[in-house]
Order: structure tokens, then C-alpha cells, then sequence
């Protein structure tokens, strides 16, 4: 006895897992914390000044956290994902790319945010400056990227 159905149901079943899984990924991904490095001007994309340590800090309620400190999460605020469309409070952003290192957003007209995420940061070679060893490894500060404290504390910032 066969169940013609039954293959058709499956089918359908692991469709809609597949599809499921799919669309979560992306606010996966974002479930982070987010080191701003690098702010441009639309239209024109032209490199703005910036020397403000802003983290965003994404979790699976809602919530991000926007801090100017390293050592802070600031107030909360809410978020929500929507295709390609991402709200922080009540402003409407394009999320232009996301993977696992780079989150990059924009308002048409107004501005464009690079952002890395924070674990990446503190991991990539390009980002840390060797300061010395300690039991045959290099001993490591982060740069004023990922810490604005680096820049005006020299080798002192352990």
C-alpha cells in the first residue's frame, strides 16, 4: 500500500523548513555586537570624518543597544528586520551587506555606515598591534577602531 500523498506532504514539509531556516539566517547573523568603522555621505559616497566609537549591539529580543563606550551598552532601543530593510527605533535603514564580519547600511540621500562585528575585530591581525610576548605568544592591544582608547594611550592600554 502506497501513500501518494504522503511524498507530496514531505516534500512540502522540508520546503517549508528549508524556507524557514533561510529567512531566519539573516537576523541570525545581526544578533551581534557591530563596531562602526567607517561613515560616508550619500549621495557620493564621500568618506566622512568620524572619530566617534559607536557599538551597536543586537540580541534576539528586539533590542540593540547603541553605546559610545566600550565598557557600555547604552539604552536600549528596539529593532526589527524585514527583507533588506532593517528599523532601529524609528529610522528605516538598507542593509547592503551582511556576512559574518561586515554589517553595512544605508539611507538613501543621507548616509552610509561600515560596520564590523566586534568578535572579528578583536580576532583579525590587521586590527590588534603586537606589543610584546608573554609565554612564547604574542601579547596584543587593540587598535583605535575597535577601542578609541588605543590611539591616545599608546602601549599603555593592556
Amino acid at each position: 500500500m502506497t501513500f501518494p500523498h504522503a511524498r507530496t506532504q514531505l516534500l512540502l514539509l522540508c520546503f517549508i523548513l528549508f524556507s524557514t531556516a533561510l529567512y531566519a539566517q539573516p537576523k541570525r547573523q545581526l544578533q551581534r555586537s557591530w563596531i562602526k568603522t567607517g561613515m560616508y555621505q550619500l549621495p557620493g559616497n564621500e568618506k566622512m570624518a568620524d572619530t566617534t566609537y559607536t557599538r551597536y549591539t543586537f540580541n534576539k529580543g528586539g533590542e540593540v543597544f547603541i553605546s559610545f563606550y566600550p565598557a557600555w551598552n547604552g539604552q536600549p532601543m528596539t529593532w526589527s528586520m524585514d527583507g533588506s530593510q532593517l528599523t532601529i527605533g524609528l529610522s528605516t535603514w538598507t542593509i547592503e551587506e551582511l556576512s559574518d564580519s561586515t554589517l553595512t547600511i544605508s539611507q538613501a540621500g543621507f548616509r552610509r555606515f561600515v560596520l564590523y562585528a566586534e568578535d572579528y575585530l578583536n580576532k583579525d591581525k590587521d586590527h590588534l598591534i603586537q606589543i610584546g610576548e608573554y609565554n612564547q605568544a604574542p601579547y596584543t592591544r587593540q587598535t583605535d577602531i575597535s577601542h578609541p582608547d588605543a590611539k591616545k594611550q599608546g602601549s599603555e592600554l593592556l
